[in-house]
């Protein structure tokens, strides 16, 4: 009986102990991976490259740019935009020699926070704009989750580093 009791009683505080995860908690409550804030700028100039062949701009670190551009150097950095509610993408605007080409988009591959500080305009309605001719001016933060670890691994390290007494048979 005791036994018994003590596995529903054992049910019920592990139910409880999820609930704040289901309520929408801090994902550190919910048991995955613990997820960093990184404060990001756009990419330097010396940085982009260009693809010849679709002529668009891309980074090393995951930007690129989805129209094609005539632009064969790029000479300056115009500023940022960020697009979204709460969380949403940044582009970065660069622009060559010539006043009369079109300007470069550089698209980032994460997704970030409403961006605050710096030269970012009030909300415009969807979106913020950052006109700024230095790129440490348009600060950004993303938030990036950390490589999940095995999960059979860290089951493992559990069951080795409980003490044979307090285990239980069920």
């Amino acid at each position: 009986m005791c036994t018994y009791f003590m596995r529903y009683f054992f049910f019920f505080l592990c139910w409880f102990a999820l609930i704040p995860a289901y309520a929408g908690g801090d994902e550190s409550v919910q048991g995955q991976q613990p997820v960093t804030q990184n404060v990001l700028l756009c990419p330097p100039i010396a940085a982009l490259k260009k693809n010849p062949d679709t002529q668009t701009w891309y980074t090393s670190g995951g930007w690129k740019s989805f129209d094609i551009s005539f632009v064969d150097k790029v000479t300056q950095f115009s500023g940022a935009q960020w697009k979204g509610a709460n969380l949403g993408q940044i582009f970065c605007v660069y622009r060559g020699d010539l006043a009369t080409e079109f300007p470069i988009l550089l698209a980032y591959n994460v997704l970030a926070f409403t961006p605050k500080g710096g030269q970012w305009s009030d909300d415009l309605g969807g979106y913020l704009n950052c006109e700024a001719p230095n790129r440490e001016d348009c600060p950004f933060i993303v938030r990036i989750k950390q490589e999940s670890a095995d999960i059979y691994k860290q089951a493992e390290e559990l069951k080795t580093n409980t003490p044979k007494s307090t285990r239980s048979g069920f």
